[in-house]
């Protein structure tokens, strides 16, 4: 007789046949034949198949109610009755089970057991998940607030979680009340349930889970920030671990993990989120501690009680060290999308030196090193190196680039890396040497400490040759050791290519600064050119040491002169109205000034002969050449109800000084009082550029296009005369200055340029600049040879070549 199943399938490739054979004595005539298919099919289970002959009627009646009774038994545990109350209701299952027993068919109870599971998993188990998805769409349909979203999430998921995990008890707790001892059956139930259970969750349930932890995590945050109690918050947060234990019994306690480590990161970002833009304090070791005491000792702490054994402190600490350097990471990678604020800020003191500690035990990986390197590049390159910043804000973000990444990286690797897009613009500006020399020699500027510390660059040369001590190179070493050990000023100096070019400007700095004295104090001055000394060649400074002399002499020669004519005030009762302080310059030293020859008032001329005077007696062998409007006068203007001092050059006092003699003037008549035969052509334009000088100071009024006189009073409306443009006389001195200069230049060098070219043949700007130093003693930068040599090309004297080769016209 046989016994058919009552439901068919299909076999598929991955299914497992398996053969149970009875050990009694009618086993060989009783082989049981099964299928099983326990992860990848949810057709209806295939019964086992059972040929007998001459069995029992008992036996066969027991096998024909087994099935029926098993599946009774198992609907009955998974609802609400116990399954002890189950079985012993079930009294025709208990007589089956006594019957197959008696009768040595134990696997036979096992096997018919597990298609019952199966059976009540595809009709009832599925059907929960099917509805779950769907009152999901629905609900996201509805386009509910996220507290409602929220509450839904919880209240359904762990609804069905309980739901499944009762389940799953009942199918191993009715299995054991039948009595059977099979070790594997538990094994072999955990599988499948697990396997068709993650076949069948609904897409949705990764997203439910992460909402259920999210929404744990804000009631954890609420109960803490609440002084209140709040039971119902604290009996949600007490669930989270029975909810833990009921995912791990049912096999998703994985899938839980990993969307309870993705909200704990979530809110770990957010946290580290907080501190972008806070420089001035420490921020890493404040996060680190947030997320060991509140989201690892606190909130996690919490959830990971489900273990309820010796792993409990294991995996918290496992997750606490995954969250730390979670931490650290997210912490580096906003600062290094901040690395130029950083940088910018720390110009102005605005960022301390605990921040940069900070990401330098972030930055813990050569990845994060580049990355750091690439952003403030791009950072600097965007926001820095175009026209709208001025050369002396690029220099600032260059000091401070140094300052930072030398206590982020000491050994200069990412230093070098990242300055070298500024020092290829600043090369090109043409004010960067004249900037960076104010900056070395200002005694109030970051880089004072630094120029009194001395080269550190000698000190890397002289630690090659102390071979007791050498060390090789690191294997991620960036530029020589030497460039690695540079200080800031040695980096700032090495932005030109010669260090010429420091010299020079400095040269024409001096310049500007001593004639503008009126005391011959010098000691400043020295004190400088002693610094810069130790930065560059000592011979470089010789021209300015004479300078400094002339000064020292020109102290001593006004002392003689005028303790010889008595005191300052016996000087201006005899000849001149104002003492005469004169600074005798060595000319072959001196760099050239920027003279205009004018008329002087006659009183002035007669202070400057009597000075020529008691000069000659000093000095037989010596004769004075003035250099006009080259110095700088005091005067005071003396109106009707006030008096004011200044300080202007000579051709702004002349000018003045014509209306104490007559008022008002026109501009012409100033022109025609004031030019002398040596006046530059545009002279009328420096006379104007004087009376817009002391219209701005509201000392002169306008009456016509053409007419000036002064105001006597303060109160004196001037609203109803005519608005026109006052230029800007140091500007305009400036360009005139500069335009002598390189007509000087090429007046001087351009015939030695052309036959140097001719003779020696093509030449880049650096060699003509080498040549020219070597022979001719050229101390001009190379930004003003290479202005004459494009000046030359476009005149058509000189031909350039693809290589930037210069070359003379045959």
């Amino acid at each position: 007789m046989t016994i058919d199943p009552p439901a068919k399938r299909v076999k598929t490739d991955l299914e497992c046949e398996m053969s149970c054979t009875i050990s009694t004595p009618i086993a060989e005539k009783v082989p049981i034949v099964y299928t099983l298919d326990p992860f990848f099919s949810q057709e209806a289970p295939a019964r086992p198949l059972l040929n007998v002959d001459n069995v029992s009627d008992e036996l066969i009646t027991a096998l024909e109610t087994l099935s029926t009774a098993l599946s009774e038994y198992i609907q009955s545990s998974c609802s609400t009755v116990e399954c002890e109350t189950a079985l012993s209701n079930a009294s025709e299952l208990t007589n089956s089970v006594h019957v197959l027993r008696a009768e040595g068919f134990q696997s036979l109870i096992t096997e018919y057991y597990f298609v019952s599971v199966q059976e009540h998993f595809y009709k009832t188990v599925a059907t929960h998940l099917q509805n779950f998805e769907m009152d999901y769409s629905t609900l996201n349909d509805e386009d509910v607030d996220d507290a409602t979203y929220s509450e839904w999430c919880w209240k359904e998921y762990t609804s069905l979680v309980t739901r499944l995990a009762g389940y799953m008890n009942a199918y191993t707790c009715g299995f054991d009340l039948l009595g059977n001892v099979d070790g594997t059956f538990h094994t072999r139930l955990y599988n499948f349930f697990e396997g068709h259970l993650r076949r069948s969750l609904p897409s949705c349930w990764q997203d439910v889970t992460t909402r259920i932890f999210e929404h744990s995590l804000q009631k954890y945050d609420t109960f803490l920030s609440n002084e209140d109690s709040m039971e119902d918050v604290e009996l949600e947060l007490d669930s989270l671990p029975e909810l833990m234990s009921q995912l791990k019994s049912i096999g998703l306690l994985s899938e839980s993990t990993s969307a309870l480590m993705l909200v704990a990161r979530e809110r770990v970002k957010r946290k580290v989120e907080e501190c972008r833009g806070q420089y001035e304090e420490p921020a890493l070791a404040e996060c680190i501690q947030w997320v060991e005491q509140h989201l690892c000792g606190g909130w996690l702490r919490r959830i990971v009680q489900y273990e309820r054994d010796s792993t409990t402190n294991l995996k918290l600490d496992h997750w606490c060290r995954d969250l730390t350097v979670w931490t650290s990471r997210e912490f580096c990678s906003m600062r290094i999308q901040e690395i130029f604020d950083i940088v910018r800020n720390y110009a102005f003191g605005l960022t301390s030196e605990a921040t940069l500690t900070d990401l330098k035990h972030c930055l813990t990986t050569s990845v994060q090193k580049e990355e750091l390197v690439k952003s403030l590049r791009e950072g600097i390159e965007e926001r820095a190196l175009h026209a709208g910043v001025a050369t002396e804000d690029i220099i600032t973000i260059l000091v401070a680039t140094e300052n930072t990444l030398r206590v982020i990286d000491p050994t200069s690797n990412m230093l070098l890396k990242t300055i070298g897009p500024m020092k290829e613009y600043l090369r090109r500006r043409p004010d960067t040497v004249q900037h960076i020399l104010s900056r070395m020699l200002d005694e109030d500027s970051e880089l004072a400490e630094a120029m009194r510390q001395g080269d550190s660059v000698r000190d890397a040369e002289g630690a090659d040759d102390d071979y007791d001590n050498w060390e090789p190179e690191p294997v991620d070493a960036v530029g020589t050791r030497q460039e690695r050990a540079a200080d800031i000023i040695t980096r700032l100096i090495s932005i030109c290519e010669s260090k010429d070019a420091f010299v020079h400007e400095y040269h024409k700095m001096l310049l500007d600064c001593l004639i503008h004295k009126l005391d011959y104090e010098t000691d400043k001055e020295t004190l400088e050119v002693e610094l810069l000394k130790t930065r560059f060649e000592e011979a470089s400074f010789n021209q300015c040491e004479i300078m400094l002399m002339d000064m020292a002499t020109s102290r001593r020669l006004d002392h003689q002169l005028y303790s010889k004519a008595g005191t300052e005030e016996t000087m201006e009762t005899e000849s001149n109205p104002a003492p005469l302080h004169t600074t005798v310059m060595s000319h072959l030293f001196w760099p050239p000034l920027d003279t205009t020859d004018f008329s002087l008032p006659p009183e002035i001329e007669r202070a400057k002969r009597t000075y020529e005077r008691h000069f000659e007696e000093q000095k037989p062998n010596r004769k004075l050449a003035w250099k006009p409007n080259a110095g700088i006068v005091e005067i005071e203007l003396q109106m009707e109800d006030r008096m004011e001092t200044f300080t202007v050059t000579e051709l702004q006092a002349t000018v003045i000084h014509l209306f104490g003699e007559q008022s008002p003037l026109t501009w012409d008549e100033i022109v025609a009082k004031l030019r002398e035969p040596n006046s530059p052509e545009d002279f009328k334009q420096d006379v104007g550029d004087c009376l817009s000088f002391w219209m701005s100071q509201g000392i002169l009024k306008q009456l016509d296009e053409e007419t000036y006189a002064p105001i006597e009073t303060a109160g004196e409306d001037i609203s109803n005369g005519p608005s026109l443009p006052m230029p800007t006389s140091r500007r305009n001195e400036e360009d005139r200055a500069r335009a002598k200069q390189a007509a000087e230049l090429r007046t001087k060098f351009q015939p030695m340029i052309m036959a140097m070219l001719t003779n020696q043949g093509p030449a880049t700007v650096e060699r003509v600049k080498n040549l020219l130093t070597m022979f001719f003693q050229f101390s001009h930068t190379q930004n003003e040879l290479q202005t004459l040599l494009d000046q030359l090309v476009s005149e058509g004297l000189l031909l350039v070549g693809r290589n930037r080769e210069y070359s003379a016209r045959t």
